[in-house]
């Protein structure tokens, strides 16, 4: 193999790094992670490979190809580092140089977790249902009362209650196994203060044609918040200097997708299989008549 393929450290600043070929081999080196992740990763939540100096010896490394089949060169002295999340990369001043289109790269890869696969989003789809359901036929029914009995309940029992029942589908009338069932964090409730809950319905939960165009495939994240900060602006502009900087994240492996924040300045493009918790709310809301 030629040495500036093979050691670009000593003369980094005349070679590049192909980013279009680096995030579709991430693409392919994650999907068979997950996919085999049991079998034939020692069930790892990450992995690291170490590549060592460069030696006169004719060797054949693990570690020298992976590095050219990623990056296009081989990488000596370097320790790659893949987790769920993140992708940390230890080596020298000069080869770093060259990993600042992996930055970039990097970032677009978030589309191994927010591109869902069709498993994936079966999964999304019942999960929804579930917390629907919980919603419709226990939280609302239960709240209801509450508010028309005039009784006092605490946050913590209502939250204990409502995990009671998302955990034993069965209860809200969900055809899912208890065993297949988890929760990602307890049900939160909050009270207090002077609001209009109707208005925030109509407007926050309730999205019209325009709305739902946002989120087409093609658009970018930003276009969601837009659309968004124009309802809000539209039913009750007198709460826009209070808007929350984001209308929603992605979501699916990671509770939260950070790199799919559906904010203002987010410019990444949303793609078919991509899967958003939608939401907006108003900051230190002023109580008023």
């Amino acid at each position: 193999m030629a040495d500036h393929q093979t050691h670009p450290s000593m003369g980094a600043g005349g070679y590049t790094i192909d980013a279009a070929t680096l995030v579709r081999r991430l693409q392919s080196l994650y999907s068979h992670w997950r996919e085999h992740r049991d079998e034939l990763w020692g069930s790892s939540s990450a992995f690291a490979v170490a590549t060592p100096p460069p030696s006169d010896d004719l060797r054949y490394l693990k570690s020298s190809a992976l590095n050219i089949w990623l990056l296009g060169y081989e990488f000596p002295e370097t320790i790659m580092v893949f987790s769920d999340k993140q992708m940390h990369i230890l080596s020298s001043q000069k080869k770093v140089s060259m990993l600042e289109v992996v930055k970039k790269s990097a970032k677009e890869a978030v589309d191994l977790f927010a591109v869902k696969e069709a498993c994936e989003l079966t999964s999304v789809i019942e999960a929804a249902y579930l917390t629907a359901s919980a919603m419709k036929l226990f939280v609302v029914p239960k709240l209801e009362k509450v508010i028309d009995k005039e009784k006092k309940v605490t946050h913590s029992s209502l939250m204990n209650e409502t995990k009671k029942a998302i955990l034993e589908p069965a209860r809200i009338k969900v055809k899912l196994k208890a065993d297949d069932v988890d929760i990602c964090y307890p049900p939160i409730f909050q009270s207090g203060g002077n609001f209009d809950i109707r208005r925030f319905k109509t407007f926050l939960m309730d999205s019209n044609a325009t709305q739902s165009k946002a989120y087409q495939p093609g658009n970018k994240a930003s276009t969601v918040y837009k659309a968004a900060y124009a309802a809000v602006e539209k039913e009750a502009s007198e709460l826009i200097s209070n808007l929350t900087k984001s209308a929603g994240t992605g979501t699916g492996l990671e509770f939260r997708e950070s790199g799919m924040s559906l904010s203002e300045k987010n410019d990444r493009v949303l793609k078919a299989g991509m899967v958003f918790k939608r939401f907006a709310w108003v900051s230190e809301h002023a109580e008023k008549e």
